[in-house]
């Protein structure tokens, strides 16, 4: 798993600042209104807010070299997932900005409606791929962060995937492994790793889970009558059975004990490659998909999206040249 961090972190200041020239097009009604980042409205200043810490020291770094070529500051602000869109509201309650921050997908959208831009005339939108702009009110709100994917990611040496294909092989991995002293399967405690990201499984096994969603909130289903929600729950308690708990593990000692072979798998996604790269690994790295009801795919999709806030004024130079920049070194 290799991370070509040059081409992607080019990529994604090309993105900002493609956020940013749109949110120049604001209406002269914005121009009364200072932005809520700080800036004075001389366009010296631009605020980021994100929670990938994956990226977060290459996003500073190129922060630095665009100020050092444009004279426009731009500021990274970050923190962990499991709180950023509380943060972020309290920001955005508070007048403290951001003036570009990401969003998870359409229900934190709807709820921040009063704060986020329109970028359905942006220049990049026709660039996007087919779906995965993230829409609201039939209005471009959010440009995707990135196409990412999850599931197992596994030892090469420990396991192989013909053995993880339903429940019943799952267990007998799960049991194996832990004959020979290895834990078989890590979570970690953050929220989103520990069930967050796995939870999606039993929805979107069904055939239309955004209506299943709506008969649940209507009181039409229920999970505890759901097949794939009651095998959901058996997953669980044979991961909490064999394998050791979560609550005291976090994401780096998660990834620290799967390098170091004293995991043999662990639910993640591609973004570990980052965190995996830290480390001389003698073996090799797979994902494969939870087997879920027989599921034989990995979870892809758009894990969020690049929102503007809607007035904000920020003026900037020209894209091309901080691009250069990037090429150059």
């Amino acid at each position: 798993m290799k991370f070509r961090k040059k081409s992607w972190l080019a990529f994604l200041l090309m993105v900002v600042i493609s956020l940013v020239l749109t949110a120049c097009g604001g209406g002269n009604d914005d121009k009364a209104k200072k932005d809520d980042s700080g800036d004075d409205g001389g366009g010296k200043k631009i605020t980021i807010f994100q929670s990938k810490v994956e990226i977060s020291d290459q996003l500073e770094a190129l922060a630095k070299e665009y100020e050092k070529e444009t004279g426009v500051k731009v500021e990274i602000w970050g923190t962990t997932g499991d709180d950023y869109f509380q943060q972020l509201q309290i920001k955005l309650n508070s007048d403290q900005g951001p003036s570009i921050f990401t969003l998870e997908g359409l229900r934190q959208a709807q709820k921040l409606k009063s704060y986020v831009a329109d970028l359905s005339d942006a220049e990049f939108v026709p660039n996007i791929a087919p779906k995965m702009e993230l829409k609201m009110d039939d209005k471009v709100v959010g440009l995707p962060y990135g196409v990412e994917g999850f599931g197992i990611v596994y030892n090469k040496d420990l396991v192989k995937p013909e053995d993880v294909k339903d429940y019943d092989s799952f267990v007998s991995t799960l049991q194996s492994l832990k004959k020979q002293g290895i834990n078989p399967f890590g979570l970690s405690q953050e929220a989103y790793f520990l069930i967050g990201h796995m939870s999606n499984y039993p929805f979107s096994l069904q055939e239309d889970n955004y209506a299943f969603i709506d008969k649940m909130e209507a009181g039409d289903v229920t999970m505890a009558e759901t097949p794939e929600f009651k095998e959901f729950g058996k997953f669980m308690e044979v991961i909490r059975e064999y394998s050791n708990s979560p609550l005291d593990v976090t994401y780096d000692e998660e990834i620290g004990d799967f390098a170091s072979g004293k995991t043999a798998m662990i639910h993640q996604g591609n973004w570990a490659a980052t965190m995996l790269a830290d480390y001389d690994l003698d073996f090799e790295v797979g994902m494969m998909p939870f087997p879920l009801a027989g599921n034989d795919k990995l979870a892809v999709g758009v894990g969020a999206y690049w929102a503007v806030l809607k007035h904000s004024m920020i003026l900037v130079e020209s894209v091309n040249s901080i691009v250069q920049v990037i090429l150059l070194n």
